[in-house]
């Protein structure tokens, strides 16, 4: 692993050459739609999954307003009448920082955004996303100098301070992608009862706030009916509810069409590719290393989004513009 100031000083340097206006001109001739992924925007400390501060939201959303049309997914096959390049704001899950911290920076710079939401959370059938009690649990585990040995499938994961705690944490992610929703949630609620740990619920949008954001530009998509991983669902009629069902009632209580699926954690397979087309989306939203238009499948426009974090704000510009891709690409010939 690249040491983080020898990491700092390089996308430092990277971004003093001005290397990503160079990419950044290139989109111009290829006509690629760069399209970010973003989840909290909040000052709540998740040493796991570090929230992109209000503040530095504010910068990103100042870069791109100078330099790119900000546009919804549905306008992606809209030709660009300004010359400049195109870039969408996708964001998952539906927390209530977006009410607060994001919505007032759209309106105050009349631009748009996508936000793909969990219909159980909307629907208050369901209080909080898995990965957000996941997040909790690892954050106590820090705070509390927790040392156990965590058993998920067929692994035994040690927790054994902040740096193997950190390699822990990603093991245990991808361990849990693995299994079905309800083998998920029962080592989640067995970890928390071993632990005795008390997570508060975390504030989400509900109708009322999905509606204004609606009302104010934000063009609503689905994050599935209670955001497991699709790829994990093993029951056709269980994909069918997830799928079909969220479209349903994100549609009966916004009054709108719902034509965007963004499968949880950007994961998807052909057999979900192909059920969201049987129901009716006409784009599905997936995770890269780079973004744009992929293909179109039975209908569906298959489009890969940048996943944005926290971090300076020099190195956010540089993973908008894919420098870290195109050098990766450079160095594997």
């Amino acid at each position: 692993m690249v040491p983080s100031f020898v990491k700092a000083t390089a996308f430092n340097t990277l971004h003093t050459l001005g290397i990503h206006h160079r990419l950044r001109n290139r989109k111009l001739n290829t006509g690629q739609v760069t399209v970010l992924c973003l989840h909290k925007v909040s000052d709540e400390k998740d040493h796991f999954w570090e929230p992109i501060r209000p503040e530095s939201f504010e910068l990103l959303v100042q870069y791109l307003v100078l330099h790119y049309d900000i546009i919804t997914v549905s306008d992606i096959d809209r030709p660009s009448d300004t010359g400049r390049p195109r870039v969408i704001l996708s964001f998952d899950d539906g927390y209530y920082d977006f009410y607060t911290n994001v919505l007032p920076v759209l309106r105050r710079y009349s631009i748009p955004a996508n936000h793909n939401i969990v219909s159980a959370i909307a629907d208050g059938t369901q209080q909080m996303i898995w990965t957000e009690r996941l997040n909790f649990l690892f954050n106590y585990f820090l705070e509390h100098r927790i040392q156990a040995r965590l058993e998920v499938g067929q692994s035994e994961i040690s927790l054994q301070g902040a740096g193997t705690l950190d390699q822990s944490y990603i093991i245990c992610l991808r361990e849990l992608f693995k299994l079905d929703p309800a083998a998920r949630i029962g080592v989640l609620d067995g970890w928390f009862r071993r632990f005795s740990a008390d997570m508060p619920v975390p504030r989400m949008m509900g109708w009322e706030e999905i509606r204004v954001c609606a009302r104010h530009g934000v063009e609503i998509g689905s994050h599935t009916m209670t955001h497991p991983i699709l790829t994990s669902v093993a029951d056709p009629q269980t994909l069918v509810a997830e799928l079909q069902g969220s479209k349903a009632v994100l549609e009966e209580n916004l009054g709108i069409p719902i034509n965007i699926l963004a499968p949880p954690n950007g994961i998807y397979d052909a057999r979900v590719l192909g059920m969201a087309a049987r129901v009716g989306y006409k784009y599905l939203l997936g995770i890269g290393e780079s973004s744009g238009r992929e293909r179109q499948v039975d209908g569906v426009t298959v489009l890969s989004r940048l996943n944005m974090i926290s971090e300076p704000y020099s190195h956010m510009v540089l993973r908008i513009e894919e420098v870290v891709h195109q050098l990766k690409r450079l160095i594997r010939g």
